[in-house]
């Protein structure tokens, strides 16, 4: 858009011109305001410049009286700058000679006369008024408390995620003045395009929640693909203490774009040694999940019964195992605790990328170590475990679970054959187990 209310007015004077056409033989209305931009009486964050929309514009368009400064005071009548006039395409702009950023209350008086029908009639300049399209003299009132604008500072998930699901995200705003809060516009909500372009029925909007602002998805997207969120200029803006929006603290236009995938739950299947077993000592546990699994955490602890830390257990994840393996093997007697808390771990798609709402909950790992039950006092002659050639073989029990442990408590490899020298080996099956002290030659 190029045309302006004096632009407009140019053209038209010039054609009468040319034309010999004469404005008095048309009729002219009084100018008057019709609306203006922030609105008579608001609070603003800092004062630059009001918008008029005005009532009487003809085609010879408005001209502000020449050279004339209409006076801003403060709230104890001093002059602290002035207004001049200009028109654009967005309505007449009364701009500020220089912005008022300091808190207070200020008016702007604007003189009859100020702004007016030019009479193109004449070949003066500046372009005398046509009688009685001069404006009548009016007042406007502003009170300035400066904020910062509202900014979206980081959002949960953060832009750019991988999710199973886009039903929500929370966000973090700054700007404003923290005693008063931040409003949303209830009339305007977020759009939610897809990758093709296309925008979803799917609409979002923020309310301030007693967690903070969350932004809710009209209805859940579960489709994959990847969806931009567009938060609208002004749907976000501060309040004052009376509850009033502050003019100039809209958030600007701010896009959130988030993937969309299919994925398996992360889901604790098993560990080695079984949980709740009892063990001979304890330096490692084997956890498997149901799928492949990444994590940021490097270690957890590993609790006594009075829930004293004894060691700390690393992690070492391959695949869908989790293997935790302890700085110092606890071969006390005792019951011992590994609390792997929630989102620990999590998933991740085809091309890599944590998905960040598939995450495992909390799982409690309880083992009872009794190192030496039965080592002692079972006789040679009644051994039910036997090492041939280097490999391990128990009598009397069904597909057993074989465990073997060298004098320091450190656990042996049982894939390979047993070298010479003593060890602990402790085998069981769904019945019944045993623990024995076993020579290789």
């Amino acid at each position: 858009m190029t045309n302006s209310y004096s632009t407009l007015g140019r053209y038209a004077g010039i054609a009468m011109l040319l034309t010999g056409a004469t404005a008095s033989a048309q009729a002219y209305d009084k100018l008057t305001v019709a609306s203006v931009s922030p609105a008579d009486g608001s609070v603003v964050c800092q004062l630059k410049q009001v918008v008029l929309q005005l009532d009487g514009v003809a085609e010879e368009g408005v001209e502000w009286q020449n050279n004339l400064q209409a006076p801003v005071y403060d709230a104890s009548g001093t002059q602290v700058t002035y207004v001049t006039g200009a028109d654009s395409n967005s309505g007449f702009i009364l701009r500020l000679s220089s912005a008022i950023t300091e808190a207070g209350t200020y008016t702007i008086e604007v003189p009859e006369g100020a702004f007016y029908t030019p009479d193109w009639e004449t070949m003066e300049w500046p372009l005398p008024p046509v009688e009685g399209t001069q404006n009548d003299a009016f007042t406007l009132t502003y009170t300035v408390e400066p904020m910062d604008p509202v900014v979206l500072e980081y959002t949960t998930p953060a832009s750019g995620s991988t999710l199973t699901q886009l039903n929500q995200v929370s966000v973090e705003l700054s700007g404003g003045d923290p005693l008063f809060g931040i409003e949303w516009n209830s009339a305007l909500k977020a759009t939610i395009v897809n990758q093709d372009g296309e925008t979803m029925e799917e609409t979002a909007t923020i309310r301030n929640m007693p967690s903070g602002y969350v932004m809710k998805v009209s209805k859940t997207i579960t489709t994959p693909g990847t969806y931009t969120i567009t938060i609208p200029a002004g749907a976000l803006f501060a309040i004052n203490g009376d509850m009033m929006p502050v003019y100039g603290t809209e958030i600007k236009e701010t896009e959130l774009v988030y993937t969309v995938v299919e994925s398996e739950p992360v889901e604790f299947y098993s560990s080695d040694p079984e949980n709740g077993s009892v063990v001979a000592l304890l330096e490692y546990v084997d956890t498997s999940w149901t799928t492949d699994v990444e994590s940021d955490v490097e270690e957890l602890f590993v609790t006594n019964e009075n829930g004293e830390t004894v060691t700390t257990a690393f992690l070492y994840i391959e695949g869908t195992d989790c293997f935790l393996t302890f700085e110092e093997a606890i071969v006390d007697n005792g019951t011992y605790t590994i609390v792997i808390p929630q989102k620990t771990l999590f998933a991740f798609d085809s091309e890599g990328n944590r998905i960040v709402d598939n995450y495992n909950e909390e799982v409690i790992l309880t083992y009872t170590v009794e190192n030496n039950v039965g080592v002692t006092s079972i006789a040679e002659a009644a051994k039910s475990i036997r090492v041939i050639n280097g490999t391990v073989s128990v009598r009397g029990f069904e597909n057993p679970t074989v465990e073997v442990y060298d004098l320091t408590g450190r656990r042996v490899n049982t894939a390979s054959k047993l070298l010479p020298g003593l060890y602990i080996i402790k085998a069981s099956d769904a019945a019944a187990s045993v623990v024995e002290r076993i020579l290789v030659k």
